[in-house]
């Protein structure tokens, strides 16, 4: 994804079936959404038929990349106003990897879990990073074990010119 502090972007994809790079111009009234699927190629697909149609997403899995697309377009279209770092926050976490793949010709279960997660700040050139450290304990409301993350790190551009 490129994008600049007035609000536009693009998604830049490589087609590795025909070699090609694919622009997918964002919208600057709202955020762009990315999971693991090819914007190029579904963001045909209505978004209330991307996790509906079999052929699309077969495994119906709470991982799957069009269930995680779907839940942060649910989470963008029910925001209102200017976007806090909070809410970039929590609409990430809502989305983090927390499984074991049995899925997508794996051999053997495969545990998948988020590694790290940014939040840009485009008025203040600085990105916020934290970093998967381990698997914590198991949460007894789901019955899954829990991610420990390092606090965010700020890293932030320079703005003096040489």
């Amino acid at each position: 994804m490129v994008y600049d502090s007035q609000g536009n972007s693009a998604i830049i994809e490589w087609n590795n079936t025909d070699g090609n790079l694919y622009f997918t111009d964002g919208n600057s009234s709202k955020p762009n959404i990315m999971a693991n699927h090819p914007v190029f190629i579904f963001s045909r697909y209505a978004f209330k038929d991307l996790p509906k149609n079999d052929n699309l997403n077969p495994l119906n899995h709470s991982y799957s990349t069009f269930n995680r697309y779907m839940t942060l377009y649910n989470i963008t279209c029910s925001h209102h106003g200017k976007y806090s770092e909070d809410d970039a926050i929590d609409a990430l976490e809502a989305v983090y990897a927390n499984t074991v793949a049995r899925i997508e010709g794996v051999p053997i279960p495969l545990p998948t879990k988020t590694l790290w997660s940014v939040i840009l700040d485009l008025t203040d050139r600085s990105l916020k990073m934290k970093s998967f450290l381990k698997t914590g304990p198991v949460d007894p409301k789901t019955n899954e074990s829990t991610l420990i993350f390092s606090p965010y790190l700020t890293f932030r551009l320079n703005n003096s010119r040489l």
